[in-house]
C-alpha cells in the first residue's frame, strides 16, 4: 500500500482530478494532505461555477454599464459632473503658454487601462450584487454531485469500460482508483456499490463512520464494512482481494467467504480461495429418515428448503448472511433445531454473530461447535476463528486453537494457522 515519493501535480492538472478528467492527480490527492485540500477547495469552486447565472439586469442599466467600458477603452472619460476639470462652470483655464496666452494645452489622455479596470470591475460587482440578490443575499451550498448512471453488469470490451464515470472528488472519500484504473460508483441507501472495470481499487472504510463498500464483479462481490482492502480487476472480473484491516465478505455462486486482515482472496477462474474460510455454501443433508438422493452431492444440495425439514429456516439465515443482515442471520441460525444441521447452524451462527459485531456470541457458538462436532469438515475453520479472536486477551487458548486448526485436512486453513502463530504477539 506504500507509494514512492512523487512530485505534488500543479494546480491545473487537481483542478482537472476535480472534473473527473485526470485520475492520476486523483489518486495522488487522495494519499497528500495538501492537494487533498486543493482538491476540495476545486471541487467548491466548480460548485459554486455551476450556481452562478448571468446578471438579470434591466435594459437602461445595461446600456449605461456598456457605455462606461466603451469610454474606457476608447480613452474618453465619461461625461459626467465632477468626473472632468475641462468645462467645469466656473473653473478658470490654466495659463500653459505665455503671458496673455489664452490657448488651452491640449490634455492628454488617461491610460485607458485605469479606466477600464474601474469599468470591469464595476461591472463585476455590479453581476456579483444582482446575482447575490437573486439568491436572496445567501451564498449558495456546493452543487451536488451528478446522479451516477446505472450499474454496470458487463463489460463487453475496453472501449466501454474506459468511458465509466470516475470517482467523484470528495474530502473525504473510500474510495481510490490506481495506476490508471476506472471504476463505476453507485451511491445506495447503506452502502457505496463500486463496478470495477480495470485496474487496481483501493477501499476504506475504517474511518468512524465510513459507509460500508461493495465492490461488483461480473464474477464475484466483495463487501467491506470496517476494513482497508486493494482489489485487482480485469475486463471486469475480480481477480484478487488484499485485506489489510478488518475482514471482508466476498460472495460469488460458489457461495461466501471471510477474508481477515493479512489474507488474499484468489479468484483462478473456477474457484474462490481464501485461507480463513471454506468456498463451499452449506451442506444440505437429510434427515435422518430422509429419502434416497438427497445426500450432500444429491438433488437437493443447492436448492432452497431441500433436505431435512429445518432447511428452510436454515435458507433463510442463509439468505441474510448473504445479504449482510448478519444480526437477523445469527438469530435464524440460532432458531435451526434440527438435528441434522445443528452443526452448519452453530457454526454459521459463529460466523454471523463475529460479523454483526458480537464476539462474545461469536466465540460462544464456535466453543459449542468445536466441542461438540471435533470431527466437523469446518472444525478447522472455527478453530482458526477462535485462535485469531483470542490473541491478545488469552494467549494460551489462542495457541491452542490454532495448533488444533494446523491439524486441519485444508491447506489454506494451516496455512492461516501457522502465519497467525509465527505472527509477532
Amino acid at each position: 500500500m506504500s507509494a514512492a515519493l512523487v512530485t505534488c501535480p500543479d494546480p491545473a492538472r487537481l483542478a482537472a482530478a476535480a472534473a473527473g478528467e485526470d485520475l492520476e492527480a486523483l489518486a495522488h490527492a487522495d494519499g497528500c494532505e495538501a492537494c487533498r485540500h486543493v482538491l476540495a477547495d476545486q471541487a467548491a469552486v466548480r460548485g459554486l461555477a455551476s450556481e452562478l447565472r448571468g446578471p438579470a439586469l434591466p435594459d437602461r442599466r445595461r446600456a449605461q454599464l456598456g457605455a462606461l467600458v466603451l469610454a474606457a477603452a476608447e480613452g474618453i472619460e465619461a461625461e459626467r459632473p465632477g468626473l472632468s476639470d475641462v468645462g467645469r462652470a466656473g473653473a478658470p483655464a490654466p495659463a500653459t503658454g505665455a503671458a496673455g496666452d489664452t490657448s488651452v494645452r491640449p490634455r492628454r489622455r488617461r491610460t485607458w487601462s485605469t479606466g477600464l479596470g474601474l469599468a470591469l470591475g464595476g461591472l463585476a460587482a455590479a453581476a456579483a450584487a444582482t446575482w447575490w440578490w437573486s439568491r436572496g443575499g445567501a451564498i449558495p451550498a456546493a452543487a451536488p454531485a451528478p446522479a451516477p448512471a446505472a450499474p454496470i453488469a458487463a463489460f463487453p470490451d475496453e472501449g466501454a469500460i474506459r468511458v465509466l464515470a470516475a470517482v467523484p472528488a470528495l474530502p473525504a472519500r473510500t474510495v481510490a482508483a490506481l495506476d490508471g484504473g476506472v471504476v463505476h460508483v453507485v451511491h445506495e441507501a447503506d452502502r457505496d456499490v463500486v463496478t470495477a472495470g480495470e485496474g487496481r481499487l483501493r477501499v476504506d472504510t475504517t474511518s468512524p463512520g465510513a459507509i460500508p463498500v461493495e465492490v461488483v464483479g461480473t464474477n464475484a462481490r466483495a463487501l467491506a464494512r470496517g476494513a482497508r482492502l486493494e482489489a485487482t480487476t480485469r475486463a471486469g472480473v475480480l481477480q484478487t482481494v488484499a485485506v489489510f484491516a478488518g475482514s471482508v465478505e466476498i460472495s460469488s455462486a460458489r457461495g461466501v467467504v471471510i477474508v481477515s486482515a493479512d489474507e488474499v482472496w484468489t479468484w483462478d477462474g473456477e474457484v474462490a480461495i481464501a485461507p480463513s474460510a471454506p468456498a463451499t455454501p452449506p451442506r444440505r443433508r437429510p434427515a435422518r429418515s430422509g429419502a434416497s438422493g438427497s445426500g450432500p452431492g444429491g438433488a437437493d444440495a443447492g436448492r432452497p428448503g431441500g433436505g431435512a425439514p429445518g432447511a428452510t429456516g436454515f435458507d433463510q439465515a442463509w439468505q441474510r448472511l448473504r445479504a449482510g443482515d448478519f444480526g437477523a442471520a445469527a438469530r435464524l441460525f440460532d432458531a435451526v433445531t434440527d438435528r441434522a444441521l445443528a452443526d452448519e447452524a452453530t457454526y454459521w451462527a459463529g460466523v454471523a454473530w463475529a460479523r454483526a459485531g458480537d464476539p462474545e456470541a461469536a466465540r460462544d457458538r464456535l466453543r459449542r461447535f468445536v466441542a461438540d462436532h471435533p470431527r466437523s469438515p469446518r472444525a478447522g475453520a472455527a478453530h482458526l476463528a477462535l485462535g485469531k479472536m483470542l490473541q491478545g486477551q488469552d494467549a494460551a487458548a489462542a495457541r491452542a486453537h490454532l495448533e488444533a486448526a494446523l491439524a486441519d485436512e485444508d491447506a489454506r486453513v494451516r496455512e492461516a494457522a501457522a502465519r497467525a502463530l509465527a505472527a509477532p504477539p
